[in-house]
């Protein structure tokens, strides 16, 4: 009896003073950034293994490459993960102003992560914001001296075609490393109709079109989206749905008009710059389910709709989490 009682006592002490180390381990961050390297892989894993051809593209992503963000093995994850690295406001739009110059000590900050990169071949994607005939014309200037494939948007809501835009390209275009010119349009609300939007797609030279798979919240179909894969000129070229893979939207199918008050475990908190965005532990389960791995998930209709790949957005929404430690 003694032995006994003198064993549960011990094992008493034992576990009251494991409690520090315990609780020390639950409140112990992820490594977002490797997190992020993780989700890379399994996107990439579970597309190709429904279309070999499937090619993604990351918004955000440039920052992983950096040797001071990730180990050489993650950063070879990622690498292996995406054919395209899309990089915003290089040149112009800094600090979401369109026609402002970005400062070269900004861009000098970028400076490991973007020789990381082209040591690897990464094909460079960038997006300037500017609507001035000069800074239009300085824009695509740098940017091809730079060696990135550039757009100069209109504005930062992309709801436009540019005015102006690199020469036209009349080879085939099958893999994003082949792209001369692209353009990103995510927001068709100033055209009247679909078959207008659509049209003015048709006629547009580009080589890459990336583009909401969604018009007015109505997914475009199969059909519709193979009718915008042969440039007027002549010459395939690629066509990306645009998925946000960190942030959550409300306009999306997936979303439930009761999460603002009673938020799902991986909805973190609104967006103050894009009304309707919400942050995402996009490390757990519960979100990673909307994004892929059923008929209804997001790569799912993507995939399904015949897009040739998809634009990622958000792949530095791990920055959020590193910038406000006290939200895990």
């Amino acid at each position: 009896m003694f032995f006994r009682s003198a064993c549960c006592t011990l094992l008493f002490l034992l576990c009251i003073a494991a409690l520090p180390s315990l609780a020390r381990a639950q409140q112990t961050p992820p490594d977002y950034p490797l997190e992020m390297a993780r989700l890379l892989g399994q996107l990439r894993s579970y597309s190709q293994e429904r279309n070999a051809t499937f090619q993604l593209l990351g918004n955000g992503s440039l920052d992983l490459f950096a040797p001071e963000t990730l180990t050489p093995s993650a950063r070879t994850l990622v690498n292996t993960s995406l054919d395209g690295i899309l990089m915003e406001s290089y040149f112009y739009g800094w600090e979401m102003k369109d026609d402002e110059a970005t400062p070269p000590e900004a861009r000098l900050a970028w400076s490991s992560a973007l020789t990381a990169a082209q040591q690897l071949n990464q094909p460079l994607f960038n997006i300037d914001y500017c609507r001035s005939t000069a800074a239009v014309a300085d824009s695509y200037q740098k940017n091809r001296q730079a060696g990135f494939v550039s757009l100069a948007a209109p504005n930062r809501q992309l709801t436009k075609l540019p005015q102006k835009t690199q020469r036209s390209n009349r080879s085939d275009v099958s893999r994003l490393a082949q792209a001369k010119n692209f353009l990103v349009l995510l927001n068709p609300e100033e055209f009247a109709s679909r078959s207008l939007y659509l049209a003015a797609l048709r006629a547009c030279a580009f080589d890459l079109l990336i583009i909401d798979p969604t018009f007015n919240s109505s997914p475009l179909t199969p059909d519709e989206v193979r009718s915008l894969k042969r440039k007027p000129q002549g010459g395939q070229r690629l066509v990306l749905a645009y998925l946000s893979i960190a942030e959550a939207e409300d306009y999306r199918p997936y979303w439930q008009k009761d999460w603002k008050q009673s938020p799902p475990a991986w909805l973190v908190a609104a967006n103050p710059d894009w009304v309707g965005n919400f942050k995402v532990r996009y490390w757990q389960s519960g979100w990673q389910q909307l994004l892929f791995g059923s008929r209804n998930a997001q790569l799912d209709r993507i995939l399904s709709t015949d897009f040739d790949g998809a634009m990622l957005d958000v792949v530095d929404g791990y920055q959020y989490f590193l910038d406000n430690p006290d939200v895990q």
